[in-house]
């Protein structure tokens, strides 16, 4: 179908078919109720594509602005708290970045497990703790790469 055939079923201008496509307009619940009765697909399905898509695009957005942030703080804190000797007086390993960053432990852990999905940590094998204050992180090749860039 044409989206101008779905603009004229749906009695909507072409051009606002057209945004909604391009996603420079959101799928509302109005306008999914109206897809469903011209479509018959389900309007909750057209809301969970529209949800989707926006928390994928916040998700890519929010992990390009991690190198822009102060991403290299968190890598050089990893780095030096990773290479801490786990002695058994030395504190878990979101202690040991905490001591270094200041940061409060959810701050800590929500920033190491944003690093890790954009690809700048690893976690190595037998380090895959449930709990992030015991799990070590390491840096990636390109968390690597990032620091040395980074660096005066």
């Amino acid at each position: 179908m044409t989206q101008r055939a779905l603009a004229e079923l749906l009695g909507r201008p072409p051009q606002m078919i057209s945004e909604v496509i391009r996603a420079k307009k959101a799928v509302t619940a109005d306008f999914a109720l109206e897809l469903e009765g011209a479509l018959g697909i389900p309007a909750h399905v057209w809301m969970n594509l529209e949800a989707n898509y926006r928390l994928a695009k916040a998700r890519l957005e929010w992990q390009a602005g991690l190198a822009e942030r102060d991403l290299p703080g968190l890598l050089a804190a990893v780095e030096a708290a990773a290479s801490a000797a786990p002695g058994g007086a030395d504190p878990p390993f979101i202690s040991r970045v905490r001591r270094i960053t200041g940061d409060p432990w959810r701050t800590i852990a929500k920033r190491l497990e944003g690093a890790l999905r954009a690809g700048f940590l690893d976690v190595p094998d037998g380090d895959a703790a449930e709990s992030n204050r015991d799990r070590v992180f390491v840096l990636s090749d390109r968390g690597r790469d990032l620091l040395r860039r980074s660096a005066p």
